[in-house]
Parts: C-alpha cells; sequence; structure tokens
C-alpha cells in the first residue's frame, strides 16, 4: 500500500496491511505435551461447552510479556464465564527443555493458567501451527475457529474470545466493533479513501455486530466476489445489495454508494472478503450495524 501525497489521510478507519486469519474448522485435538504446568492435565471433559484459547509461546527471544499478561488478564477475567486459557510451551532454546526452567519463568512473569510444555512440538503439530505467538480460537462446540497471530493484537482477541463467549449463550456485554482492514494489492491510499492501482487486489474486513455496509465506488461497473467467514454469504444473513449466483455471492459497484452487505439479529464477528480484478476500485468507509 502506497501514498503519492505525504500528508495522505486514510478516512478509512483501521485500514492496513496485515496477515489475514485462517479459518481452520479443526476439531480440538488430543493434548499430549510433554508435561503439564499449573494444572494435571487438560481433558476434553475440562473443555466441553467451553470457548479455549490456544497460545505459543516459549521463553527464548520470541517471548512476549505483553501478551502473556494480556493472557493472565483473560484468565482471571473470564474463566468464570466460560473461557480456558492454554498456553502452549515450545521451546526455541535448548534450555527451555528444562521442566524446571519453564516453571521458573511462568511463576516469574506471574503465569497462572494451565500450560503445556511441548518439548516434543506434539501440540505444535496437532494445531498446525506456525508461528511463536499464534492465537488459537476454538468455540464451545469443540470446533478451531480462527487464528491470529502478532504481539499487538491484545483487543483483537479479547474481542474475538467475547464472542465465541456470547455466541456459546453466555452473557457477555459487547458493542459493535471495527476491528480493522486489511488490504491485499497495490493500493493508493488517497485523502478519504483508498483505490487499487494494481491488476487484482482484496479488501478483508472484520467486525462484530449485526452487519456491515461499505462505501464504494468504480469508474466502470465491477462484479466483486463477496465471501463472510470464507463461505458465499448465507441466504439468512445476506445484505440488499448482495447478489447470489452459482452457488457463489456478488456485488455489483458502479458509482459511488453505501452497499449493505451483511444483516443478523445478533451480534457475531465475521469477515469480509472481496476480491476485486481491475484496478479504479475504490474503499470510502464502512459501517457496523448494531
Amino acid at each position: 500500500m502506497k501514498s503519492k501525497t505525504p500528508n495522505a489521510s486514510i478516512a478509512v478507519t483501521g485500514v492496513m496491511c496485515c496477515p489475514r486469519p485462517r479459518y481452520v474448522k479443526d476439531k480440538f485435538p488430543e493434548l499430549k505435551p510433554t508435561a503439564w504446568i499449573n494444572a494435571k492435565a487438560v481433558e476434553p471433559k475440562d473443555v466441553k461447552n467451553k470457548v479455549v484459547l490456544v497460545y505459543f509461546f516459549s521463553f527464548g527471544d520470541e517471548f512476549s510479556e505483553t501478551a502473556v499478561s494480556h493472557l493472565s488478564y483473560l484468565h482471571k477475567k473470564m474463566r468464570g464465564k466460560g473461557l480456558v486459557v492454554i498456553g502452549v510451551h515450545a521451546p526455541s532454546l535448548e534450555k527451555e527443555k528444562d521442566i524446571a526452567f519453564v516453571k521458573a519463568q511462568a511463576k516469574k512473569f506471574g503465569i497462572e493458567f494451565p500450560i503445556a510444555v511441548d518439548n516434543d512440538y506434539c501440540v505444535w503439530k496437532a494445531f498446525r501451527n506456525q508461528f511463536y505467538g499464534q492465537f488459537h480460537f476454538v468455540d464451545d462446540k469443540g470446533t478451531v475457529r480462527h487464528t491470529r497471530s502478532g504481539d499487538d493484537i491484545a483487543e483483537e482477541v479479547e474481542m474475538a474470545a467475547v464472542h465465541l463467549l456470547n455466541e456459546s449463550g453466555k452473557k457477555v456485554d459487547l458493542g459493535p466493533e471495527i476491528d480493522g482492514v486489511c488490504l491485499e494489492g497495490d493500493w493508493y491510499v488517497g485523502d478519504g479513501y483508498v483505490e487499487l492501482e494494481g491488476p487484482n487486489g482484496s479488501i478483508d474486513l472484520r467486525y462484530i455486530g449485526e452487519g456491515v455496509d461499505l462505501v464504494l465506488s468504480s469508474p466502470k461497473a465491477k462484479k466483486l466476489e463477496v465471501t463472510i467467514d470464507g463461505e458465499p454469504i448465507a441466504p439468512s444473513i445476506v445484505g440488499r445489495d448482495i447478489i447470489q449466483e452459482g452457488g457463489k455471492s456478488y456485488l455489483l459497484v458502479g458509482k459511488e454508494k453505501s452497499h449493505q452487505v451483511a444483516r443478523e439479529k445478533r451480534k457475531v464477528m465475521r469477515e469480509v472478503e472481496m476480491k476485486v480484478r481491475g484496478k479504479g476500485l475504490r474503499l470510502m468507509g464502512f459501517c457496523v450495524v448494531g
């Protein structure tokens, strides 16, 4: 993403380039670590009908005290509301294979949530984990719904946990929230808009609410394929401006207008992705409903 003017402002809240979360849709695997710290073991019965947040880390160079501190906060704040926080310690240095060392570090940083000591990377492989600092979000039905990685995503992690708790029937207050827009491709950042300059690109918007509208325009009419959570938009939540054809969802964009993409009767966390073919598409803004 680039700007041709030194003082170009971004009216589209939260525009950023970032890795897209992976929608895994795997089942929560059986955990077979080398040892457990702060728990005898976490069995399937212990997480039944609960939301689980799994975090992979090490106490080596990749260690993030900020992330661990926030997880400790979530553990204390939400364990009584159905959230289970599990840290998976996978050694990045030889000395980290010493369980006594891991215990000492956990005590040093005040970690009280369960830690799976994964010296053989069995849990890492079971989750198909890719990075240190990666979060895996598991819903109350035992399905891995999302993965995210990064040091500065504490708010997003909390939003995702709260959403899954609400979805499971817990009453955790949450108003409409916008997490951000991820742009892929060659985008120009103008004064109050972003415009695709390359031949191909995509817009990826994450939000929590009852629906979302996007203000878009294109000098030439464009037909954009749109998905929600990696799938065509379900008829029960499809917005009035969405066209359903051949099992796929599309948005027709021409003159500037607000396009209704999705509506539903409850607050949920969603990810909308639009694939853009051909330069000229502009995104001027968006609105989360509810």
